[in-house]
């Protein structure tokens, strides 16, 4: 019955006798699936490229394409481009919704999101880098070791090394 949509009730009232006739009624219930939608796979773009968008969905009324970030979409159908801005290549990610409303008499709205990772052009990167770079600043080379610092205590020395599980030996940790 689900998968026609419908199906077919029938009384029939037998008569008692002297009585001849029978009695027929029938009604027919139509079952509404459920909306369903599918935003697509997860991915990765290049900060200057589109998302293409492939979108599905089945027993709708209405549906519609959301971002959680601040780019466009090129339209709203269910195969559209997204184009990314600058809020999304900050963020380094964009999610995207794809929405459905149901055919009445369901209610309940559902949604997918699928997230694009958004890769920043890193021959842009550093050529930006390298142009506001400040010469004053120490490169990550001559900022110095852990054997420069006052305390002369490398990092892994403020946590006691562990030899064998739950057991801590060698040197102290924090507080002690």
């Amino acid at each position: 019955d689900l998968s026609k949509g419908s199906v077919m009730i029938y009384v029939i009232a037998t008569p008692l006798t002297p009585c001849a006739t029978f009695a027929v009624d029938s009604v027919k219930i139509t079952i509404q699936k459920i909306v369903s939608v599918d935003a697509g796979t997860d991915g990765t773009i290049c900060e200057t490229n589109t998302v293409d968008l492939m979108g599905m969905a089945s027993d709708y009324s209405a549906f519609s394409w959301i971002t959680l970030g601040g780019g466009t979409f090129d339209s709203q159908t269910l195969t559209t481009k997204y184009n990314p801005d600058s809020l999304d290549i900050a963020n380094g990610m964009v999610e995207l919704v794809l929405s459905a409303t149901p055919v009445a008499p369901c209610a309940m709205s559902v949604f997918d999101t699928v997230k694009y990772y958004i890769d920043v052009n890193v021959t842009e990167y550093i050529n930006s880098f390298s142009q506001t770079a400040d010469p004053a600043r120490p490169s990550p080379s001559a900022r110095g070791t852990s054997e420069d610092r006052p305390d002369d205590r490398s990092p892994a020395a403020e946590y006691p090394r562990t030899d064998s599980p739950g057991r801590a030996s060698g040197r102290p940790g924090p507080g002690t």
